[in-house]
Parts: structure tokens; sequence; C-alpha cells
């Protein structure tokens, strides 16, 4: 099949006559011709004996079980079928769930009018019949008029009761409904959460397994630059891959997979190439067991004989009476694999007959573990969004579309492309910086023959191995430790001493911790300046790790966490290699950041108003990036037995905790469970520390301050602006106090850096798709019209396709209007965003992300799991405030704020 695609494509490319790259994306223009479009807001009531049940009612929900979903699909069928004799003369249509379009607006006595709609639901298999009656209504007459004109630009959006409407929402919600073929007699289609679902295919999955291609897309309003940068419309298609399972026995889900009998399942029982393949689709599957309705995530597979080559069977023998011994004797035993807090694997068994897969199990192919991921490179994606486009109806004109007047372009958007040049990275030799040579294409850079700018000073480093099955020995280990510090002190750090020892378990860890921290602080009596750093040894096990983590936060000693396996690597080669080995240069980055050095510095960038070159030269920027890491929402059985969820963790990053402006470093927030956006209490009191440290550490006042942001949607833009208010005003809070005489008037810069959207660029020549250039930026075509926005591609895609980062500008201080903001001072902007791509330190090339952003998630990352680590330390949970959690658990007032010490 490759050999006959290649040259047929390639033939297809050679007819464009490509003379430049250009750059097709997977967003396609919508066009509408009619005038106005009107919205209005419907609900559903359930009429049970005359009187209307208050709950809303979800017609259009695909979850649930089928003896919910069919009914509820049935009347939502019914309804259409009412609407359609109500409202015959305009074009209407119907989302199934709150929401009504029209093409001309409905009469004033249709709005308080109720449609009435009784269904009768023949139960076949108990022989009755069940009657229900359903009354729509049209809440208000909050209908939105969107004026369009014929050639998709947007010329006004209005509220006829003047409600404050997100006009991209209004967008999304009409037009992505359009996007496929609605037939009001048999189907409808939903548009939730970013994606558009056809139910009528969800009711008729009636086998264990499908594995399902989806499409996931969005409508957005952008920039037309055929009509002069009006706003106009485009469609986002990416495409998703999935498995959805139907509840059941898992014995039942795994024959019809298979194509099997249970019969025919039990004599494999001794075939192992059989079985391990069903042991590699069980371990996709979420199940419960049937005896302790207990839920299983962790289904390892099979229990073996000693040979590999038999499963283990149920004995009647542990069942507790003959009605178990009768459904689960001879069955095959399953075995799930589970982590103690003590650190070790456990293993519990259950018989295969007692399991259940759980209901609504829908698993993404990329986190599947019987499958094998594969990254999809640019060309097959490119071909499989081509394929979607057809799939929906995009290459020719449906009946539906045709009545509403709307169109779609066939070709995908093509846009201009520019790229950044990669800024000046200097690295030191001889006592001096010097320029390292960075690579055209991808933008990476060779450290390894220089030295740091800027080598940390380490009094003690202390190595502790991990002792057991499958780790080095002692005397491996310690040839490590010897190449290690000699890689240390060859790149410019001070290693004073060095010593180490194997720990046997956690409680051991912790003793070593609290003996070296109450060394360090002996040590520092009299004022004197003496830094502790501990590297562990050891297994990949996220239970070390996380404790190990949180006895940093804990006794305030900089940890490194370093990988038995990777240690393996490095000692395979010779002696004399080891000094030159990458990897090992990998690892001492990190020392060395974590320590408080500085490994490469970015020369100033001319021209750049916000960019920080060092400490006192121009421009003084104080940068600050916040994210936001949530825990995992309460299952139902949790519940229903009031159990407390636990609090969301806010990362804050900035550069104001040292001298050095280029280096970020963050601390920990603890607040309300699942809540994005941050309390004005919480930004003030950010914004109060921030401008502290500032004054503190540089001696004046920033002339800039950047907010970074991620996480954030289009309907919490004001939310965003507030919180940047109340940062500002704790700023100005502190300084008031302080009584500063110096004016505070900086420019104030917001800025929304999300990789959180579908847009995917691809470069087309003659010799092919490919992935974008590192640099890469994007302007123009495909951003939003309301603010200033662009996509850069700052990192080079190692596997896969490249995705952007989509930088939106919030607020600028500097203009009046957003919406004519300059071509020069954007593209400052992108110069900016673009070096700080280059700030991460740990390694030889850029990020995806802004620095401020990529160590403001880390941040969050590592005190959500330093949360979990405490609250699974305590035998009773305690009741404390989040604003105490923060002062127990947070780095905010230790010194691992002034290092990166999440690196």
């Amino acid at each position: 099949l490759q050999s006959l695609r290649k040259p047929r494509m390639e033939a297809a490319l050679g007819r464009m006559a490509i003379t430049q790259p250009r750059l097709e994306t997977n967003v396609y223009r919508i066009r509408k011709d009619t005038a106005a479009v009107f919205r209005y807001s419907v609900g559903i009531d359930k009429v049970i004996h005359g009187k209307r049940k208050i709950d809303h009612i979800q017609l259009s929900r695909a979850g649930g079980m089928d003896a919910i979903r069919i009914p509820r699909q049935r009347v939502c069928v019914a309804i259409l079928k009412k609407l359609s004799e109500e409202f015959a003369d305009p074009v209407w249509l119907y989302e199934g769930s709150a929401t009504l379009f029209t093409t001309e607006p409905l009469p004033a006595d249709v709005i308080t009018k109720e449609v009435p709609v009784h269904l009768v639901q023949r139960l076949v298999d108990e022989g009755l019949m069940n009657e229900e009656d359903y009354r729509m209504h049209i809440k208000d007459a909050s209908s939105i008029l969107i004026k369009l004109s014929s050639d998709g630009g947007m010329q006004n959006i209005t509220s006829m009761v003047r409600k404050s409407v997100e006009e991209d929402q209004l967008i999304v919600d009409f037009l992505a409904t359009l996007a496929r073929e609605h037939a009001p007699n048999d189907q409808f289609v939903a548009f939730r959460g970013g994606k558009l679902i056809e139910h009528r295919k969800v009711k008729d999955i009636t086998f264990g397994a499908m594995r399902v291609a989806g499409i996931s897309m969005g409508v957005r309003a952008v920039r037309d630059d055929k009509d002069g940068g009006a706003p106009a419309m485009a469609l986002d298609i990416d495409v998703t891959e999935a498995t959805l399972y139907q509840p059941g026995p898992l014995v039942q889900s795994i024959c019809q997979y298979f194509g099997a009998s249970p019969d025919q399942l039990r004599n494999h029982y001794g075939n192992p190439s059989t079985m391990r393949d069903v042991e590699r689709y069980m371990r996709d599957i979420p199940v419960r067991y049937e005896h302790t309705d207990k839920t299983l995530t962790s289904v390892t597979g099979f229990k073996w004989d000693e040979s590999g080559h038999c499963v283990h069977l149920w004995s009647s023998e542990v069942c507790k009476d003959d009605e178990e011994a009768r459904k689960y004797a001879g069955s095959a035993v399953v075995v799930e694999e589970f982590k103690g807090g003590d650190g070790k694997i456990y293993f519990r068994h259950y018989p295969l007959n007692g399991l259940h897969v759980l209901p609504n199990t829908k698993v993404p192919k990329e986190k599947q573990k019987g499958a094998k991921p594969r990254p999809v490179i640019p060309r097959d994606r490119f071909m499989a969004m081509q394929k979607a486009r057809k799939d929906i109806h995009i290459d020719q004109q449906n009946e539906t579309m045709q009545k509403w007047g709307t169109s779609i372009d066939v070709e995908p958007v093509r846009v201009d492309q520019r790229r950044l040049d990669a800024p000046k990275i200097m690295g030191k030799q001889a006592g001096r910086l010097y320029e390292l040579k960075t690579d055209g294409l991808k933008h990476n850079w060779r450290s390894d023959n220089a030295k740091f700018t800027k080598g940390a000073r380490i009094d003690s480093l202390y190595f502790a191995y991990q002792s057991g099955h499958g780790l080095p020995p002692p005397q491996q280990m310690g040839a490590y430790a010897a190449a290690h510090v000699a890689c240390c002190k060859t790149k410019g750090m001070e290693v004073l001493h060095f010593d180490g020892n194997q720990v046997t378990d956690l409680d051991h860890l912790e003793n070593i911790m609290r003996a070296f921290a109450a060394h360090r602080d002996g040590k520092r009596q009299g004022g004197a300046e003496y830094r502790a750093f501990l590297i562990l040894i050891g297994e990949k096990n996220p239970v070390w790790h996380d404790s190990l983590k949180s006895l940093e936060q804990k006794y305030a000693v900089q940890t490194q966490h370093v990988f038995a396996d990777t240690v393996k690597k490095i000692l395979a080669k010779p002696e004399s290699a080891r000094a030159r080995d990458f990897t090992l240069f990998n690892i001492v980055m990190k020392t060395n950041v974590k320590a408080g050095g500085e490994n490469i510095h970015i020369e100033e960038i001319r021209g750049n108003s916000l960019f920080p070159s060092s400490g006192g030269n121009s421009p003084v920027s104080l940068i600050v990036g916040l994210d936001v890491a949530h825990p995992p929402p309460l299952s139902r059985h949790q519940l229903m037995k009031g159990v407390a969820p636990d609090p969301s963790c806010i990362g804050i990053s900035s550069n104001c905790m040292t001298t050095n402006l280029q280096t970020y470093t963050g601390y920990e927030v603890y607040t309300e469970s699942r809540k994005e956006a941050a309390t004005d209490s919480i930004m003030s009191e950010v914004g109060r520390h921030l401008i502290e440290k500032f004054i503190e550490n540089q001696g004046l006042l920033p002339s800039n301050v950047v907010y970074f942001r991620d996480g954030i949607d289009k309907g919490q833009y004001d939310r965003v602006k507030d919180e940047f208010a109340s940062l500002m005003s704790g700023m100005r809070e502190k300084l008031a106090i302080t009584e500063s005489e110096e004016e505070f008037s900086p420019r104030e810069v917001i800025v929304l850096g999300t990789k959180r959207h579908n847009v995917r660029a691809y470069e087309v020549t003659k010799a092919g798709i490919n992935n974008v250039k590192a640099g890469t930026v994007i302007d123009m075509g495909i951003i939003s019209p309301y603010y200033p926005e662009f996509f850069l591609y700052a990192s080079h895609a190692l596997i896969g396709t490249a995705k952007a980062v989509q930088c939106t500008i919030l607020r600028d201080t500097s203009e009046e209007e957003l919406r004519r903001y300059p071509e020069g001072k954007l593209q400052d902007m992108e110069k900016f965003v673009h070096a700080l791509a280059f700030s991460h330190q740990i390694c030889d090339s850029p990020t995806s992300l802004p620095e401020p952003l990529y160590n403001a998630h880390e941040t969050a990352k590592r005190g959500s799991a330093n949360y979990k680590v405490h609250k699974n330390g305590l035998e009773v949970r305690e009741l404390i405030s989040t604003e105490e959690l923060t002062k127990k658990l947070s780095n905010r007032d230790t010194e691992l704020a002034k290092v990166k010490y999440n690196a």
C-alpha cells in the first residue's frame, strides 16, 4: 500500500507546481448568504400526573444504560416532529438539548407557548405500554441576532435583551450544529464539549467493543484576510480514535471481540499465544468485581504457571459456597497489581467470570495499554483530516446547509509563513561568554564543550542508593557518583564534598534527609552559607519519587531522582567516554539549575521592549506565569459518602526571586477544588509578595509587568483580566505600605498561551507534507478578529505532528485599542515569547511553551503530588483551610523558592 500511495501522492503534489513552501491548516472557511440567524433558549419538562417536573430534561445526553438512553432519544425525535408541524414557515434547527435556531424571528405568542408531546413507549420484553407527556417551552425572548455579510464577514452581533454574551460562543453554538447534515425525522445531532456526537450511531452499538474514528471539531471566529481583515468564521477539524466498550460480563466482551464462545475461550486456557492477546485486550478496560463491587483500575493480566504456558484456574476451595463455586470454579485467575503505601508492589487475584465491564467506558487510543502508540506523522494526519472533511459533507452541499445559505470552503485555509531567528545563546569558555552555534532548522544548540555561565556551589553532595532486585550493586553506584561529580567540576561547578550510602525503604530515606538537614543547619550557624544536595538513585517508581519530593519540601533540601536504568546506560560506556556522555550532561544540567546555577544565557534582543537581558539593564520586566493543577473528580460513591474533595494547586512562576531576570522559579498556592480561576485575595497576596522580592533583588521597580496564563477558554477572558487587576492591586498596596516615592505605572501585558486547540499547520512542498520548521509563526488568516493573536512553533517536533502554542494578547496598556494592534508591536511580542521558549535551561533546545507557563505547570503538578503524599500519611483527614495548607506545604517562604527545584 505504501509503495502504491507514495507515487500517486508525489504525482499529485507535482501538479501543484509549488515553488515556495506554503502552510495549509486544518481550518476551513464558512460562508453565509442569509442576513440573520436567531437563537432561542429552550426548556423541556416532564409532566407526571398532570404536574410538571421541575428538573430539566437533557434529552440529547448519550450516556447511561440503554434502558434510559433509547427512550430519551425517542422523546427527542417526537419533539422534533412536533416542532416541524408548529414551525413550518421559518427554517429551524433544534440541537436536541436547550437551543433552537431559526432563520426568522418567532412570533411573540410562540415565545410563551408550550409544545405538548405525548409519547407511548412499548416495553416489548415485559409486554407493557408506558405513556409519558413532555412539554417544550421557550424560556424567554433572549434571541440573538447574528448578522453576516455575503462573503462570511461578520458585521455586528447584538442581543435583543441586552445580554452580555461571548461572541465567539454564539458562532460555536450555531454553526457547529450546521456542520453535519440534519434530518429531523429520524436523527438528531448535539454539539457538546467541542465535539459533534451523532446519537444514531451511538444507539446502534450492540457488540462488545467497537474501534471508531471520531472527528473533533470546533467553529471559531477568525480574521478574513480577503475582506480587509474583517471577522469571519472557520471550522477546525482534527481526527481522534477511541474504543467504546459495552457494559456487561468481561467474558462476553472478550468473546465478542475475538469472535468466540465462552467454551472456546475456556479451551484456549492452555494456549499462551491466544491468552496473551486476551491479556492485552483486558488491560484497556476498567472493570469491577461483582462479589465486592470493587473497581479494578490496573489489571495486569492472568496468573501463569511457572512454565508460562498455561493460566491458573480458580479453585473451588477458595469459594464460600456452592453458588459461588458454580460460577467461579475453573475460571481463569486475573491479577491486579497495586502499590502499597510503603512503595512495594502487591497483587490481588480475581476470577475472570466475576469481572464486569463498567458502563460509559470510552478509552482513547493513545491511553490504551494493549495498543502500541504510534505518532501520526504529518502526511498521514493531513490525509486523515482530508478524509474527515469528506465524511462530514464539506465537499458537497446538503439540503439543510442550502436552506441556511451556509457553505464551507472545499480547500483548507492557506496561510503565509514567517520564521523567527533563534536568539543568541551564550555559553562560557576561558572565563568569558561566547555564542553557541544554533541549528538553522531545529533551533537546537550544543553546549557540551562549554561551561555553565554560572556554576553552582554545593558544599555537601550525598548519593542515596536504593537497594533491591535488578538495581546496580553499590560498587557501580559509587562509580556513577564519581563520574557525576567529575562532570559537575568539568562544567564549572564547585562540589566540595560528596558521599553516599544505601537506603532500604522510605522511612530510612526520611531519616537520612532529617540528619542531612540537621548537618546543614549546624554548618549555617553564625550566618555562613552552606548548600546541601541529595541525589536518589533507584527504580522508576512514582511512590518513591513523590515521597522524595515531599521530603524535599519538608526539610528544604534540594533533591534529584536518577533512575537506575539511566545509570546502567552511562556505566555501560568506557570510563574515558563517560565524561562526554550526553545523558550525563543532561543530568548535570539539572543538578546545576536545582542548586541555583545558570546553564546558558540569552543575549539581549535588540529593539525588544519586553525581554529582560540581565539584572539592572533595560528593559526591566517582571514576568509572571500561572497555571492550575486539578485533582480528579469524585466518584458517585465518594459523593454519596460525603468525601471532601482534594484542593486544586495553583503554580506561580516568576523571574523576581534572584538577581538574574532570566531565572524562573516558582511556588505553590492551594485553592478550592477544581476551580480554574484564582480568587482576588490569592492574586493580591501574590502581587504583594512578587513586588517585594523584585525590589529586594533588583533595587528598582519594573518597567513592564507581563502576565502569562494557561488553561483558559474564551468564556473566561474577563476572569483573567480580573485576576491581573487583583495582582496589580496587590503590588500597589505593598508599595503604599512601604511608602515608595517612585511612581509605579508599568506597561501591563496579559498573554494567554495554550496548546488546547485543534489547529495543525502543514508545510506542503514538492517533497511532500512535513511539519513546519522551528520558529515558524502564523499571525494572519486563522487568528481571532477581536484580540491580537498568533500561533508559534517554537520547538522542533521530534515525533508526530507539531502543535503550536496559541498566544492571545488580552491586555496591553501601551495600546488603546487591541483590534488595531500595530504590526511592529505584534512582531515584537512574537520575538519576546519565542525567546522565552529558550529559557528552560535544562536542555539544549527550546520548549513548545514559553518558560513562565512551563515552569508554572510543573510547579502546580509538584504541589498536587506533595499534597497526595501528605494526605496519604494521615490516619484521619485533617480539617484545614487552603490558606493553612499553603503555609504548610508551599515553598514560598523557603530557600527552595530561590532555585528551580522542579527542574
